[in-house]
C-alpha cells in the first residue's frame, strides 16, 4: 500500500512539472507574437512581409526535412492553403534543419507556396522550447497563440479542416 501511495505521489509530481514545463513554453511563445519571424530568411520562392500576417488566421508549421510526418503534412497544407488563402488564412513554415540546404533541397521537391523562413542557429527553436517536431500553431487574426499542436498523421486531417473551416466562419474573433 505505501509502494502505490508513492508511485502515485510520484506520478501526479510528474505531470505536475511537464504540465508546468508545456505552460511556461506556450507563456513564452504567446509573449512574442510572431515578432521573432520578421528577421528570419525566406527561403521559399514566396516573398514575406511580416506585415502579412496582420488580421489573417496563421498556421505556423515548424518542421525539418528529416521529420518524416513534417514531409507528411507539405501537401496537405498546400491544398488547404490554396483553398483558403482568398479568406484569410496563411500557412507559414518554419524550417528547423541544421544545414539550410537540406530544407532547400526538399522544399526544391515539394513546391509549396506559402512561405517558408529558416531558423539560423535554431535561435527561435531554443527561445520558443520547441520540445518535437512537427509542431504547428494557430494564430487568431490578432497575433495571439490559441493552439498548439504536436505531431502529424493522416487522421488529423479531418479535425484540422473543421477547425479552419470554424475559426474562418469566425473571422477575427478571439477563441
Amino acid at each position: 500500500m505505501r509502494s502505490l501511495r508513492s508511485l502515485l505521489i510520484f506520478c501526479f509530481l510528474c505531470f505536475a512539472q511537464v504540465t508546468s514545463q508545456a505552460a511556461d513554453w506556450q507563456r513564452t511563445f504567446f509573449q512574442t507574437k510572431l515578432k521573432d519571424l520578421k528577421d528570419l530568411p525566406v527561403i521559399s520562392s514566396v516573398t514575406f512581409d511580416a506585415k502579412s500576417l496582420e488580421g489573417k488566421w496563421i498556421l505556423v508549421d515548424v518542421w525539418a526535412s528529416w521529420c518524416e510526418p513534417c514531409r507528411e503534412s507539405f501537401p496537405f497544407y498546400e491544398k488547404i492553403y490554396q483553398e483558403n488563402k482568398e479568406r484569410g488564412f496563411l500557412v507559414l513554415g518554419l524550417a528547423m534543419d541544421n544545414d539550410k540546404s537540406d530544407s532547400l533541397k526538399f522544399l526544391s521537391q515539394s513546391k509549396v507556396s506559402f512561405p517558408i523562413l529558416y531558423d539560423e542557429g535554431k535561435k527561435l527553436r531554443k527561445k520558443w522550447k520547441i520540445p518535437s517536431l512537427p509542431i504547428s500553431f494557430w494564430v487568431n487574426p490578432q497575433g495571439e497563440v490559441i493552439e498548439v499542436k504536436k505531431g502529424f498523421k493522416d487522421s488529423d486531417k479531418k479535425l484540422i479542416l473543421l477547425k479552419l473551416s470554424s475559426f474562418l466562419q469566425n473571422k477575427g474573433e478571439k477563441r
